[in-house]
């Protein structure tokens, strides 16, 4: 039963809900960049083009590690913004790729293709193969429409792009190369330049990927998946030694706002786990 169509309230997956949290911190991290930026520009507005930025803005670090003029500063400071939102891109396609993985193995171990916590068996692996042993995200999501039903054609189409652009900026370090060129050949931007990324267009992406995995989870959140995702979470724990007290077992479950456990589902998860 999908508690989304159930009841018209969705409870995300764990997975989601770590998705959710790395989502905002990358949107955190570009809001502290900017802020810094605008002060580093507020500090150097009517500053001398060949005094020493350290002169105006006292590092705590050795002067030697940062020896630019003002001038030189400001040459590069767009491209260093630039490079700035390409890594973001770069972590939003990991944040991405690690959660559709795991979604995946939830909504197959719910089928019953499992060994334990986050293993599927043969039947799993096969299933899940076109997801779990691909680290291409176009190619991840076209498999996800099929084996969840939904539909994530405006979503692919941004991440098609996306993902190119994040190739170019894990592998050739953000510089067009002639590979670049024959996989974004509108990139507009000549051989050997660094590739742009424009806040408009990151926030696109990410919007894009946030969109994929609340559809994804939608999907996939069920009052039986949530169950056996929260029995595998508890049985890593265990094998941690960070389980907590059986008597405050269920204190700890309602700490992470997990959806109301009945009392027949919570004898089930203490005989799994204790």
């Amino acid at each position: 039963m999908n508690i989304a169509a159930s009841n018209n309230k969705w409870w995300p997956t764990l997975s989601f809900r770590r998705y959710r949290a790395k989502h905002a911190a990358l949107s955190g991290n570009y809001w502290f960049h900017q802020l810094a930026t605008h002060n580093l520009r507020l500090s150097l507005d009517q500053a001398a083009p060949d005094a020493l930025v350290s002169s105006h803005v006292p590092p705590p670090f050795a002067l030697k590690r940062f020896a630019e003029t003002v001038s030189e500063m400001w040459d590069q400071l767009e491209g260093r913004e630039n490079a700035f939102r390409l890594n973001m891109l770069v972590m939003a396609a990991a944040s991405l790729e690690s959660y559709l993985e795991e979604a995946v193995t939830i909504h197959i171990g719910n089928l019953g293709h499992c060994n334990g916590p986050y293993e599927l068996n043969a039947v799993g692996k096969a299933l899940g193969s076109p997801v779990l042993r691909s680290s291409t995200i176009p190619d991840m999501l076209k498999y996800v429409e099929i084996l969840l039903g939904i539909s994530l054609d405006q979503q692919r189409t941004e991440w098609t792009d996306a993902f190119k652009l994040r190739c170019a900026a894990a592998h050739n370090g953000g510089v067009v190369t002639p590979k670049v060129l024959r996989d974004i050949p509108d990139i507009g931007i000549e051989l050997g330049e660094y590739i742009s990324l424009s806040w408009d267009q990151l926030v696109k992406y990410l919007d894009a990927a946030f969109d994929i995995a609340s559809k994804v989870d939608q999907k996939v959140a069920s009052n039986e998946a949530s169950q056996l995702e929260l029995t595998w979470h508890l049985s890593q724990l265990r094998e941690l030694h960070k389980l907590p007290a059986r008597d405050d077992l269920w204190q700890y479950v309602d700490s992470m706002k997990f959806r109301p456990i009945t009392t027949e589902e919570k004898k089930i998860i203490e005989a799994a786990i204790y």
